[in-house]
């Protein structure tokens, strides 16, 4: 979490603000490793195409190749499909932050406490993004969140 957030900003206000970095960090993320999924599985599926064409493989060998690696795009697709649906729900976080932090509103220790639980049930998903993805993106990632503590102490610094 960032250390640079304004004195002005009410203490509710800068919980709002650490949950709303750490989901929008984990949001981020998870498109930047939704997209890396997608692309190797598109990657992988053309070059499996461009082997079958060249190899001039009959159908029942195609089908074998076919049938062995079902398991393994059924991990891919469970990959996209869990890490999509905890975007959907971090969002949906994310926008009920963005509304109390930009439009200055009151909000109770209790709401945020609701909202946590939220987060936390998201982090409960069984679709990870692995370390070294994490560590990839770090400094592009908290440079854009530093960006955000910005816009949101020039909100508070006004009067």
């Amino acid at each position: 979490y960032s250390t640079n957030l304004s004195a002005n900003v009410p203490n509710n206000i800068a919980i709002a603000v650490c949950q709303h970095t750490n989901t929008g960090w984990d949001i981020d993320l998870r498109k930047k490793y939704l997209d890396l999924l997608k692309g190797f599985l598109i990657f992988y599926s053309i070059g499996l195409f461009i082997f079958f064409v060249v190899m001039d493989l009959g159908g029942l060998t195609i089908f074998s190749i076919g049938f062995s690696i079902l398991s393994f795009y059924t991990h891919f697709f469970t990959l996209i499909r869990g890490h999509s649906s905890v975007i959907e729900k971090r969002e949906a976080i994310s926008k009920k932050l963005d509304d109390i932090i930009l439009n200055k509103k009151e909000v109770t220790i209790e709401e945020l406490r609701d909202i946590q639980d939220d987060i936390f049930i998201t982090r409960q998903e069984p679709a990870k993004v692995p370390n070294f993805f994490f560590r990839w993106y770090k400094k592009k990632m908290n440079a854009v969140f530093e960006d955000y503590i910005e816009m949101v102490n020039k909100t508070y610094s006004i009067k």
